[in-house]
């Protein structure tokens, strides 16, 4: 088991087009991918590639949801990174969202288990999300078909981002060749079903008292 544990900070964007900064603690944790074995250290650049898009990427960004993009379309007078959620981004939307981010980045190599978010703006409530929670198409399945494109954004393999300028937002790819973050290519295994990696329910023992 790896876990990895990161800040960062980041404003949102909620109703009336309120805009709240907002400072989070994310665990993470992993699973190495048997299957890679023969390449151990295919698992330190997946957990490098989750730290560096959590302090590139996340850190002084801004999380947007559907109802609010069309203000940011047109441009204002600032510059930044922008990510765009499939709901308003709650801190349990964020947490679903940084799950499937984060096993799409590791590629196998690594499986994100969990992921923890706790907020200055969330009072003492944390949130997890993780593999015995479903599968990692959960955000595909959760939302309606009109913010599919919002959800399908936090399925990219690479560092995606919405550049946001006094023009508009643009949208922009980074590989991981300019991080020197690229995994080997020639030693792929075959990927671990999710299912290896979650806990058996356990059994109650015939005696035991019924509350």
């Amino acid at each position: 088991m790896i876990t990895l544990k990161e800040k960062f900070c980041a404003t949102l964007v909620l109703d009336d087009l309120l805009v709240m900064p907002n400072f989070w603690e994310v665990t993470v944790d992993l699973e190495p991918n048997p299957m890679f074995v023969d390449d151990p250290s295919s698992y330190n650049t997946a957990v490098d590639r989750i730290q560096v898009y959590i302090s590139s990427m996340l850190d002084n960004s801004m999380f947007v949801g559907p109802d609010h993009i069309k203000h940011f379309m047109t441009g204002l007078p600032i510059n930044g990174v922008v990510h765009t959620t499939p709901d308003v981004p709650y801190d349990h939307i964020l947490t679903i969202c940084l799950f499937t981010k984060f096993s799409s980045i590791a590629e196998g190599r690594c499986i994100v288990t969990n992921v923890k978010l706790e907020s200055y703006q969330g009072q003492g409530v944390s949130h997890t999300h993780g593999v015995d929670d479903g599968e990692l198409n959960a955000l595909r399945t959760m939302f309606n078909e009109d913010v599919l494109e919002y959800s399908e954004y936090w399925f990219d393999s690479h560092i995606k981002y919405f550049e946001l300028t006094p023009d508009g937002m643009v949208l922009q790819t980074l590989p991981w060749e300019k991080f020197e973050l690229e995994f080997n290519t020639n030693k792929v295994g075959d990927v671990v079903q999710l299912d290896t990696f979650r806990q058996s329910p356990k059994k109650q023992d015939d005696d035991d008292d019924i509350a």
